[in-house]
């Protein structure tokens, strides 16, 4: 049997096998905003530590096509029964009913368990936990390793035993790297630690961010464990969002056109009914040509977020009325109306409760 490097349990009857550790953990793909360059609108999107890290050890592991097998797994022996009593994936492992682990190798009498692709680190400090190893946990962990941790309590289903440990991260961890306000690896991190540790204020706040920022079709889950359920739910809140706008605009625009239409302050002044209502889609209309909105742009809205399309139309050019030389201006402009609109559709705009969901893991 190959050297054990971590002796978690020393009279263990478990060899917990990591193979190709270190593998990149939650790869942000960056894609240029075309809307941003073009029209700097956008604020330009900053990279996290977290992002920085992550790209710097994926240059630095590019494969060159030589393998070392001494570096090629990591072992770590551990006591079944703790795994077992602590884990409804490891319980289910070393059942005997159907499962190669739950037979023991007969080279060393040993169960044999194989894992691939975790952060060694962090699958230590959850063998340290799950072994009661108390002292050798650390009390403050980055929201990355943070993040590491909640994947891997996800998959093993070990939530109950670590929870003493998970809060007192959580906390230590907010107050040194705060929910980002942008849609950003960082925001996703927090929102895969939200929803597997259940925090219903981070997660409804991460996910508020995600439907007003994200302008693609998906949204970058980086394959943490963060149910479809949720993804889809964000998407329709987004979808339901821009529809929102878009119709909101139309409104105004067939209402402007309209034969009845009449100016809420031109009294019996027909001529400012006129004036007013095709002043208004004059501008209305110049201003989506300007913005590229016009045709109407259509689900699944790509290279559209809420909150971008929100300030450039609440940007808009609104001119001036006046009826004669001697009148006062107009009243009626894209301020009052269609702008108006506009903040209101967005200040609707919330994030998801985690009561709408059921979490797979409980069900175990």
């Amino acid at each position: 049997m190959s050297d054990i490097v971590h002796q978690v349990d020393p009279d263990g009857d478990t060899v917990l096998i990591l193979k190709n550790p270190g593998t990149p953990f939650a790869i942000w793909k960056i894609e240029p905003d075309k809307d941003a360059r073009n029209e700097k609108v956008a604020k330009r999107r900053k990279i996290s530590q977290g992002e920085k890290e992550m790209l710097s050890l994926a240059i630095e592991e590019e494969p060159t096509g030589v393998v070392d097998d001494d570096h090629a797994a990591i072992r770590y022996l551990v006591s079944s029964r703790h795994l077992a009593l602590a884990s409804g994936y490891f319980k289910s492992s070393l059942s005997q009913e159907g499962w190669m682990e739950g037979v023991r190798n007969e080279a060393d009498g040993m169960y044999h368990l194989t894992t691939t692709d975790w952060d060694p680190d962090a699958l230590l400090i959850l063998l340290n936990i799950l072994h009661l190893h108390n002292r050798k946990v650390p009390r403050e962990l980055t929201l990355e390793m943070l993040a590491k941790m909640a994947v891997l309590i996800d998959y093993y289903r070990c939530a109950e035993a670590t929870e003493v440990f998970t809060a007192m991260w959580i906390e230590k961890t907010a107050e040194s790297e705060t929910v980002p306000s942008e849609y950003n690896r960082d925001l996703v991190l927090w929102m895969c630690v939200a929803w597997v540790f259940k925090i219903p204020s981070t997660f409804e706040t991460t996910t508020s961010i995600v439907i007003a920022q994200n302008n693609m079709p998906t949204v970058q889950s980086m394959d943490l464990p963060i149910p479809n359920s949720v993804l889809e739910a964000i998407e329709n809140e987004r979808h339901h969002a821009l529809d929102s706008i878009f119709n909101c605009v139309q409104v105004w625009l067939d209402k402007w056109c309209s034969s009845d239409y009449k100016c809420s302050f031109s009294g019996y002044n027909t001529q400012y009914d006129f004036a007013c209502s095709s002043m208004l889609i004059g501008a209305l209309t110049k201003g989506l040509g300007y913005l590229n909105l016009s045709p109407r742009p259509e689900t699944p809205f790509s290279g559209i977020s809420v909150a971008l399309i929100s300030t450039k139309l609440q940007g808009m050019s609104s001119p001036k009325l006046r009826i004669g030389p001697s009148s006062s201006i107009h009243i009626c402009n894209l301020d009052m109306t269609v702008k108006k609109s506009v903040i209101d559709i967005q200040t609707t705009v919330s994030g998801l409760r985690l009561d709408q969901f059921k979490d797979r893991a409980e069900e175990h």
